[in-house]
């Protein structure tokens, strides 16, 4: 053991920075050194919503993932020794699992069972990259509390469970690049992007014919209705029927009995000469 650093408050995340170490303590992002007796903090910024749970750092780019606030980009200026958080999600998320796709995209996992991927604008990316001031004027404009800019929503998908953890990866060596996801009800699972448009115009038309064929079969499957949900007079037909079925039943069984025993054909040890033993033997 090197030494130990006091916090004030739960580190929810830890990544490396440029030599130094990136930490998320609470609702604060801070830039620590190695120092003789204990971590020296460099720098920090205390404005995300409640408590980081994520960090990856790129360069001087930073995706930081907020428990209940979903993603936030921050940019490091080596400079004025400042995080400034120039980009956020517009919708609140409550992140399970994250990952980082790209330089601009990041995938995660919300408390609902949703997979979602958010994507800087590429004109917002170049901007912050090649802006000579240090863009410090464009962090200090966003409304109600918010980022100047917002995150787009690439894509959204519903697993249905809750997913625990996401990691972008190659099945296979030389293989396409996929999302691999595990839930906590034990599934694992890949999302593959589509990459040419024949892809996007052949995977839908499956799925198009298939519900057409159940839609047409369910057009051809005769309406079987319960008895409370026909028609009074269908009601009354079918009483009817059952009623005159019975009361045949019992007059062919009571002539059964008292027939003679030696001229019946009902099967029943010769009961009775005019039995009707079709309708005995139906309605039993």
């Amino acid at each position: 053991l090197l030494h130990k650093t006091p916090l004030d408050a739960i580190p929810g995340a830890l990544a490396a920075f440029d030599g130094r170490l990136l930490a998320g303590v609470g609702p604060a992002l801070r830039v620590y050194e190695l120092g003789k007796k204990k971590l020296l903090r460099k720098c920090e910024n205390r404005a995300f919503p409640t408590h980081i749970c994520h960090l990856d750092a790129s360069g001087a780019r930073i995706v930081v993932g907020d428990l209940a606030g979903s993603f936030l980009f921050v940019a490091y200026k080596k400079l004025e020794n400042q995080l400034h958080v120039f980009a956020d999600d517009p919708a609140p998320r409550w992140l399970t699992a994250a990952c980082r796709v790209d330089y601009d995209t990041a995938a995660g996992a919300d408390k609902f069972g949703n997979v979602f991927v958010l994507r800087l604008p590429a004109k917002v990316s170049e901007t912050i990259d090649d802006d000579p001031t240090g863009g410090a004027h464009r962090y200090q404009l966003g409304a109600l509390n918010g980022a100047q800019h917002k995150l787009d929503v690439v894509a959204q998908f519903h697993v249905g469970e809750l997913v625990t953890s996401l990691q972008k990866t190659a099945l296979a060596p030389g293989g396409a690049e996929v999302l691999l996801y595990t839930t906590l009800g034990g599934a694992v699972g890949a999302l593959l992007p589509f990459i040419s448009k024949e892809d996007v115009d052949f995977f839908p038309a499956p799925r198009d014919q298939s519900a057409a064929a159940r839609a047409a079969a369910r057009r051809s499957r005769p309406s079987r209705l319960p008895i409370g949900l026909l028609s009074g007079e269908k009601r009354r037909r079918r009483r009817h029927v059952r009623t005159v079925s019975l009361a045949a039943a019992r007059q062919a069984k009571a002539h059964c009995r008292r027939a003679r025993p030696l001229d019946c054909r009902c099967g029943r040890q010769n009961r009775g000469p005019a039995c009707n033993t079709n309708l005995v033997k139906e309605l039993r």
